[in-house]
């Protein structure tokens, strides 16, 4: 019996962000060189109270004052042109709810721990039982100041507090004078997510908490035939089934006044008999809302494996599986609590795993395609004033987020890793992954495509269209490495090594924009390491992002207040390590 056991306790700055867009407050095209591009919610969509007379846009110069670099114009910053500078200031001054000043302390916390327990016990001398017994209890916070500039325009702060409890049990034994090894077994879980945020949008501002309990039971069985010496067949069954409940809660802040007069649109809200306080109009019909999803499904794996020597070995896989369905997590009104089915998937891979010249050159190689059926895709908007096209079940709402079946998708790629030792002490590594996304068939309509549509819906109705890429998954990454050990007897070793790597660029957003678009790049980082004769120390200078690359991790239009985010990587850095070995 094993019992492990763990504590995690961070406090961090908030997560590196930087405007490096602001929109012109006209409708005419903005962005250089992207002309006809229909723009009809110009920037900014909304002003406030400048600060020290400045305000987020300066039609009169054409640039905007807190924006200190844009790789598409208008940076007006007259202190800096640095990429990782920030105004942010995690403040709302003048809150629309004419309440007191709003501020968040910019910070990401994660307080967790968790602890499990693992049996092992051999039944009989082929029969072996494991128990796998495990808690896990975490809460995480993270702020957000959107619109990045001392304005009071867009601040959120989030809290997330969860336990679960899993049990999984599994009963193995061999059969057929241990040609084949079978393995049967269940799994229970049994989590709820309490989920809770202060939001800002400007004009919109209220506290939401939901919950989120569920539970998920699956039983399984896996056999390992082995036919010949070679030839080997693996096969798995498994049913699963799912159980999910969300509760929606929206309030006002504490102080809004209780009786008149109002700050409007903010009123007392009372929903089946329950005083919810005052409640912006817009979200006091989700107090009380609540929406469920079960369902339950049957995946199976079979894969065949044929060892042609002891060093080569080649496969073939087929596997399905699923994501369960749900109701859209973060409703803004009750028209919003949106269902959405389980997405499913089947997988097909072919592969090899080598090894030549004694090992000096090994190399492993995949194909892969994975066929989806109602494919979950997220989607977001946000208009100036209704009707909000993509947000086809609420045209009426302003903002709208949800989760969509969006149709039928084929993800296919091809994955290498190669390492070679071509000398003693001389290590080369490199790797390489490519992907091709397509949408097969967009569920639903949109009147924009086929005015004979009256009610859109689905991937369509969303905004989805066929070309279009899956966000957050660059096409290609490449990556290769050296490292040469140079042998000084008694004085231990030194091994300089060289690091690169190269990502392609890839859209952020389900409806693909084309300011939601991280660039390519290629980051080198070095290093050079002493170790001791017995190896029990070592000291190592490390230098990252060597080449001082400007990159970015994430870049997300805010269409809450009408910038564009970015996610600065961080730029060249060196620091020494030093660790010692018992």
């Amino acid at each position: 019996m094993t019992i492990t056991g763990d504590v995690t306790r961070d406090k961090s700055e908030a997560k590196p962000q930087t405007l490096i867009y602001v929109g012109r407050g006209d409708t005419e095209s903005f962005r250089p060189g992207w002309d006809g591009l229909d723009f009809s919610r110009f920037y900014p969509m909304y002003t406030t109270a400048p600060t020290n007379g400045l305000d987020l846009w300066n039609p009169a110069t054409g640039t905007s004052p807190f924006l200190p670099y844009s790789p598409w114009g208008g940076a007006g910053d007259p202190f800096t042109d640095s990429p990782y500078v920030t105004y942010s200031n995690y403040a709302d001054v003048m809150p629309v709810d004419q309440q007191a000043p709003i501020y968040a302390d910019p910070k990401t916390t994660f307080n967790g721990w968790g602890i499990s327990g693992n049996i092992e016990w051999e039944i009989a001398d082929n029969l072996n039982l494991t128990s796998i017994t495990a808690y896990r209890s975490y809460k995480a916070g993270w702020i957000q100041d959107f619109d990045m500039t001392p304005l009071s325009n867009a601040i959120f702060s989030y809290e997330s507090d969860s336990w679960q409890f899993s049990q999984e049990i599994r009963l193995a034994t061999s059969l057929f004078d241990d040609t084949v090894d079978l393995v049967v077994g269940g799994f229970y879980l049994d989590r709820n997510t309490n989920y809770t945020a202060n939001v800002n949008q400007g004009l919109l501002i209220f506290a939401e908490y939901d919950e989120v309990p569920a539970t998920n039971w699956a039983a399984f069985a896996n056999a390992s035939w082995r036919l010949t010496d070679r030839l080997e067949l693996n096969a798995g069954l498994r049913y699963s089934e799912d159980e999910k409940t969300f509760n929606f809660f929206r309030f006002g802040r504490p102080g809004l006044p209780s009786t008149p007069p109002f700050v409007i649109p903010y009123f007392p809200c009372e929903v089946d008999g329950v005083d919810y306080g005052v409640v912006h109009a817009g979200f006091c019909g989700l107090n009380g809302q609540q929406g469920k999803f079960s369902g339950s499904n049957v995946d199976y794996r079979v894969v065949l494996q044929y060892e042609w020597t002891p060093d080569i070995m080649t496969y073939a896989s087929v596997a399905t599986g699923y994501k369960g369905g749900g109701v859209n997590p973060r409703p803004y009104t009750a028209n919003q609590t949106y269902p959405f089915d389980s997405e499913k998937l089947t997988a097909f891979e072919l592969g090899a795993k080598t090894s030549f010249i004694d090992n000096r050159v090994r190399l492993n190689v995949s194909a892969f395609v994975n066929k989806y059926s109602d494919f979950i895709a997220g989607v977001f908007s946000r208009v100036a004033s209704p009707p909000n096209e993509t947000c086809f079940f609420a045209p009426q709402d302003l903002t709208c987020s949800y989760l969509v079946n969006s149709g039928d998708a084929t993800l296919k790629g091809v994955e290498l890793e190669m390492t070679l030792e071509p000398i003693d002490d001389l290590l080369i590594d490199a790797s390489a992954s490519l992907l091709d996304f397509k949408y097969n068939n967009l569920s639903g309509c949109s009147p924009a495509l086929d005015p004979s549509c009256t009610a859109p819906s689905g991937g369509l109705g969303a905004g989805l269209r066929y070309g279009m890429e899956l966000a957050h998954s660059p096409d290609t990454q490449l990556s290769a490495g050296m490292q040469y050990r140079f042998d000084l007897g008694n004085a231990g070793s030194i091994t300089p090594r060289v690091d690169v790597s190269y990502q392609s660029s890839y859209n952020t957003d389900a409806v693909n924009k084309v300011l939601a678009v991280v660039p390519s790049y290629t980051l080198m980082n070095a290093r050079v390491a002493w170790n001791s004769a017995d190896d029990d120390w070592q000291l190592a200078l490390t230098v990252s992002n060597l080449t001082n690359e400007l990159f970015y991790t994430n870049v997300a239009p805010q269409d809450n207040n009408a910038t564009v985010a970015g996610n600065p990587g961080a730029p060249r850095q060196w620091y020494v390590s030093v660790k010692r070995r018992f």
